[in-house]
């Protein structure tokens, strides 16, 4: 199971692209301190995903690193719920406050890529994340409320608003502060849901390209070129087809060098279906046994990323 671990491992590290240190990852962390295998290929995991954070992800390469909060940004979210008393940011605030960042990257980063797994699967992680694990949870707010302190709490900010501080290595589970309910877990069926109804609100998530080393030169990559027809971007919101093509992705966008690791796909796919709690088993998904990363030559966000 070691290869699946590293990828969950990493697919939880991944959202800290817009926390630093989101529940979900620290929960996995302490889960990895007993497992070796899982820390070592994690590290090569991490290494190889960090290159998908720092171009397309939330230019955190024009800021000069991939983990320090951008207070401007920061300051942009908490905006959207500026009464305290009220204040929940869940992701009725959390995906509109998405794609305004996704937009912005196009028109400021022309170096901007939205992978096939970076952007499909774990840019939309690093947002639900935000609600589903760092919300409050409560008999009256059973799905959880993430207030403002709560917010700063997690994300390491004093202050206020316009006068925001981030202190590195300070943020904390805040006093008080109840996890999900045991018997409602966010699990990978619950996250798909979620991206789903992210996309079919906006699209545009979807669309696997980037800029072309210019800002708005935005350039999507054909679907069926990418997976030999298997999915189409017509078809790929009915159905089953996007959690098939994320949850197969998982493995089939991995860089070259990790893919070559693994070694049999298939394997792995059965020992990723067993760590996801069979969520691939109901789905009877169409077999994607190959993709065509070509398809990426084009994009200078996407060098090396593959490799």
């Amino acid at each position: 199971m070691r290869y699946t671990s590293a990828i969950v491992g990493a697919l939880a590290f991944c959202a800290s692209e817009v926390v630093a240190f989101p529940a979900a990852a620290i929960e996995y962390a302490a889960r990895a301190e007993h497992d070796t295998f899982a820390r070592e290929d994690i590290e090569a995991a991490i290494a190889k995903l960090e290159s998908q954070r720092r171009a397309p992800g939330f230019d955190a390469a024009k800021h000069g690193n991939t983990y320090k909060v951008i207070i401007s940004q920061f300051q942009e979210l908490f905006q959207l719920q500026p009464n305290a008393a009220t204040a929940n940011y869940d992701l009725s605030v959390l995906t509109p406050f998405r794609a305004s960042r996704f937009q912005q990257s196009i028109e400021r980063n022309p170096y901007f890529f939205n992978g096939p797994f970076s952007g499909i699967a774990v840019q939309p992680a690093a947002y639900t994340f935000i609600y589903r694990f760092m919300g409050n949870k409560s008999a009256e707010y059973p799905e959880g409320r993430l207030n403002q302190d709560v917010l700063k709490s997690f994300f390491s900010i004093t202050g206020t608003s316009g006068n925001f501080q981030w202190t590195e290595g300070y943020e904390r589970i805040p006093e008080n502060w109840y996890k999900r309910a045991i018997g409602d877990e966010y699990t990978i069926p619950f996250f798909l849901t979620d991206l789903l109804a992210a996309a079919l609100e906006y699209p545009q998530f979807l669309n696997i390209g980037g800029n072309t080393g210019k800002v708005n030169t935005f350039t999507g990559v054909n679907f069926e070129d990418l997976t030999g027809g298997v999915f189409n971007g017509a078809t790929l919101l009915e159905g089953n087809n996007l959690a098939c093509f994320v949850l197969q992705g998982v493995i089939q966008f991995l860089p070259d060098s990790l893919l070559g690791a693994v070694g049999d796909v298939g394997g792995v796919l059965n020992q990723l279906n067993g760590v996801l709690g069979g969520a691939l088993s109901p789905l009877t998904c169409p077999k994607l046994d190959k993709v065509n990363k070509d398809q990426f030559s084009k994009f200078p966000g996407a060098q090396g990323m593959f490799k």
